[in-house]
């Protein structure tokens, strides 16, 4: 949840504290965790994250207790199974990264990736890792371009689209990481599944919307972690939210003419994800409907109807996990593996 990281190391920072942001950077065989995964620590220990818990962790800590106290950064290359005895085996290159409190660049790089991500927007942190203190951190938007680092851009949007996430560059190695997928949840229906699934997908850093046409389910205390809860009708939701082609879409209205008129109107806006709920009748019907309105049948074969991964779910606690787990599956998708071999090899 890269969003409480930067606000975690911002605040550290403007409190005048010292940090160290620990990252995988790349892994191989049977790593705990994959590249990506980050852990803060401060002098008091861990702040934030994790890289997987067990011995790697606990070392992890360790050392990052000794280079805080160095005020230095650390490229370190673990063999699990002959360095720390792990039997999963397998390879990991983490970057011991050293930031120190009175550093504005990393002051002004947190704030600008909190403000990006509050607008909704993709964004890639981009790692210039040196034991040095000449290492260096950037961001990438589409909107804002490179900040924060010099890089080639072509070799940038090369790297983007094939999704390795590392790149050699001017003789430098580099590891660029999607760490704002740019996307909502938008959930049409307050009823109990949505209030069961928007705290949980919050929980899981999924930027939750919610809608409803009745007043009484468009509560914001109904809906804690929410960003936005609105109550309108159905009949033209584009007047209170415009549907983007990162968002997801969750359909669970009072109705099956209500979860038909909005599930049209998804889909002419071509979002990432659309799931329906309903029963099998219910949804064969809607495809029939649908059908006849003359959409194609790979048009309706895209949405996930009914909602959720076939877990025998019967409560709303049970569905929203069925959902949750369909979302997150439909987001790493969005966004591929961040696993590879080593870095830039």
């Amino acid at each position: 949840m890269m969003q409480e990281l930067f606000q975690t190391l911002l605040d550290m920072l403007i409190s005048g504290r010292d940090a160290l942001l620990i990252s995988i950077l790349a892994e191989s065989g049977s790593a705990p965790r994959g590249a990506g995964a980050r852990m803060l620590a401060g002098r008091e220990g861990r702040l934030w994250g994790s890289i997987g818990g067990g011995n790697m962790e606990h070392q992890a800590l360790q050392l990052a207790g000794q280079l805080l106290q160095e005020c230095r950064s650390l490229l370190k290359q673990y063999h699990l199974s002959h360095d720390l005895g792990m039997i999963c085996g397998g390879e990991a290159t983490v970057f011991y990264q050293f930031i120190a409190a009175d550093d504005p660049y990393m002051q002004e790089l947190c704030a600008s990736a909190l403000a990006q991500m509050e607008q909704n927007r993709d964004i890639w942190l981009i790692t210039r890792p040196e034991e040095s203190g000449a290492w260096q951190m950037g961001l990438f938007s589409r909107e804002e371009g490179l900040r924060f680092i010099k890089l080639d851009m072509e070799a940038l949007q090369s790297c983007l689209k094939r999704q390795p996430l590392c790149l050699h560059s001017g003789g430098a190695d580099y590891y660029v990481e999607p760490v704002a997928g740019a996307g909502r949840v938008l959930i049409f229906g307050g009823g109990h599944v949505a209030q069961a699934l928007q705290p949980l997908l919050s929980k899981l850093d999924f930027n939750c919307w919610i809608m409803d046409d009745r007043p009484e389910f468009a509560a914001a205390e109904l809906f804690p972690g929410a960003k936005k809860v609105i109550c309108g009708s159905y009949e033209d939701i584009g007047r209170y939210i415009k549907i983007g082609p990162a968002d997801f879409v969750v359909v669970m209205t009072h109705g099956h003419a209500s979860d038909y008129t909005v599930q049209k109107q998804a889909m002419q806006a071509q979002p990432a994800y659309i799931g329906v709920i309903g029963s099998k009748n219910k949804i064969q019907t809607i495809n029939g409907r649908l059908a006849q309105e003359g959409y194609t049948a790979a048009q309706i074969a895209a949405v996930h109807a009914p909602i959720g991964l076939p877990i025998k779910a019967g409560t709303p606690a049970e569905i929203a996990v069925s959902i949750a787990a369909q979302l997150i599956q439909a987001r790493a998708e969005r966004q591929p593996s961040q696993r590879t071999k080593a870095l830039c090899r």
